[in-house]
């Protein structure tokens, strides 16, 4: 058994999740549009029916299809090596002086569609020369869930299970995690609860949620809840590995995730004893926040088994 021991929420923090999140989304709504992206979506394991390019996963007597876009993905046999790409949020909480919901600006969600998803990775698929798989966090790019419930227990369970039933369907054994400020979220998660992972590389990631929203001055997470899985709080639960390299890439002038919460995150997992390496990259936009080229460049030079001084020199391409 992959998969490592998660520790489940209280009760009734798990029962509060779910009376915000479970029965109120319109059913089948397509999280490919904005609007669908807003509003979240529920379905039915009869319509999670997308050939090789879903999984429908169970957690907690709900369940949800979650959808993955690959390339050079073998559908018919074993693939020994795969790359797992999380892709970083995509709606932007707005809120009063009394941190309540105001509206949701969506960031970076238009022109969407399976073949916008995989064109956009090609490029990386190539310079990796294995896989290379991105999934579709719950509520987004197809995938049933709520997107406005991020962060949660139940997304990081949801991600878990989906991450193995993908696993398992197409015969993968090593797999190569990376992703992007909220997708580097998940990210974390699976390397903490797996131990098949041999690369990991987080861009901006959330890594240190509390310390960002102490930083940040704010009362609980962006999301607006209070409680929320913190990758920091869980470094003494990734598994041992002699061979997994672990990489965090910030930008120290990253305006939406404090590079001292990365770096705490990397100094608590160093403490532990793994082998993690902190690099300084150059973000885009005017939060110098955008890193995905440079986690999905710095994974495929990972999977190339290129070295470790290899791999941080991607970081400065």
């Amino acid at each position: 058994m992959s998969l490592h021991f998660v520790k489940a929420l209280p009760a009734f923090v798990a029962g509060f999740l779910l009376s915000a999140c479970a029965t109120d989304l319109p059913m089948d709504a397509d999280t490919f549009t904005p609007e669908g992206l807003v509003s979240g979506s529920r379905t039915t394991k009869e319509n999670c029916t997308y050939e090789d390019t879903s999984v429908w996963v169970e957690v907690g007597g709900r369940g949800e299809c979650i959808r993955y876009f690959h390339i050079g993905l073998d559908t018919e046999d074993a693939n020994p090596r795969a790359v797992l790409w999380f892709h970083g949020d995509r709606l932007q909480r707005v809120w009063d002086s009394s941190f309540r919901t105001v509206r949701y600006e969506i960031l970076g969600y238009d022109n969407n569609s399976p073949e916008a998803v995989v064109g956009d990775n090609e490029f990386w698929q190539s310079e990796a020369g294995i896989p290379f798989i991105q999934v579709a966090r719950p509520g987004t790019y197809g995938s049933s869930g709520d997107h406005k419930v991020r962060r949660q227990q139940r997304e990081i369970d949801v991600i878990l299970a989906a991450v193995e039933a993908i696993k398992e369907k197409h015969g993968i054994e090593k797999l190569y995690i990376a992703g992007q400020a909220g997708g580097a979220h998940s990210a974390a998660a699976v390397i903490t609860n797996r131990n098949d992972v041999e690369c990991g590389v987080m861009s901006a990631g959330f890594l240190a949620v509390k310390m960002r929203n102490e930083m940040r001055g704010w009362p609980g997470d962006a999301t607006g809840y209070n409680y929320f899985y913190d990758p920091i709080a869980h470094v003494e639960e990734i598994p041992e590995s002699a061979t997994r390299r672990l990489f965090i890439v910030g930008d120290r002038r990253d305006l939406q995730v404090p590079f001292a919460s990365q770096e705490a995150y990397y100094e608590a997992v160093k403490a532990a004893g793994h082998a993690i390496w902190l690099v300084e990259g150059e973000g885009r936009g005017p939060s110098f926040n955008l890193m995905s080229r440079l986690s999905r460049r710095m994974i495929a030079a990972c999977a190339r088994d290129l070295s470790t001084e290899e791999v941080i020199e991607r970081a400065g391409d």
